[in-house]
Formats: structure tokens, C-alpha cells, sequence
């Protein structure tokens, strides 16, 4: 399985501090890779990128996460050519 090709049902969301259920029903509601290929489809944008990317917060050490997850995670993007990020907090 692709990422981009991810649906509900494929992923679990365990967090302690915050409800799963919307996730569960539709992943879109947390990670929107389903909307992301409609509007690519309809036009509106060009493509939805390869990759998608999530985080669940509750960080204990969010110097270590912006050190060496984020600066990964933008190197993917650049390494892609994505021109848009889309965050959606939950």
C-alpha cells in the first residue's frame, strides 16, 4: 500500500488525549488524502503529492521532533517538488 492510496479502515488511532471515533469513521477528517485526489480529479489542484505525512502531538521532547522528524519530513517534501502543505490540527 502506497500512502497515497490510504484509506479508513487501514489505519488505528490510539491517542490518550483525543477522541478516535471521527478518525475511525473517515480518515479523511484527520488526514484528507481521499479529498486531496477528488480535487486533483475535479481539477482544482494539480495532484495530491506521493507522500502524505502525520504527527500526534503530545510531544514530550518537541526539540528532538523539530530536529530530526520535521527536517526529514521537509526534505521528502522538496525532494518531491510539493508546492502546497495542507495542516489539519486535530
Amino acid at each position: 500500500m502506497r500512502p497515497r492510496t490510504i484509506r479508513t479502515g487501514d489505519v488505528r488511532v490510539c491517542h490518550l488525549h483525543i477522541n478516535p471515533a471521527y478518525a475511525q469513521q473517515d480518515l479523511n477528517s484527520v488526514l484528507p488524502v481521499a479529498r486531496l485526489d477528488e480535487l486533483a480529479a475535479l481539477g482544482e489542484i494539480g495532484a495530491s503529492a506521493p507522500s502524505h505525512y502525520s504527527h500526534m502531538g503530545y510531544t514530550l521532547r518537541p526539540e528532538r521532533f523539530l530536529r530530526e522528524s520535521v527536517t526529514g519530513i521537509v526534505r521528502h517534501l522538496r525532494e518531491e517538488r510539493d508546492d502546497v502543505v495542507v495542516v489539519v490540527p486535530v
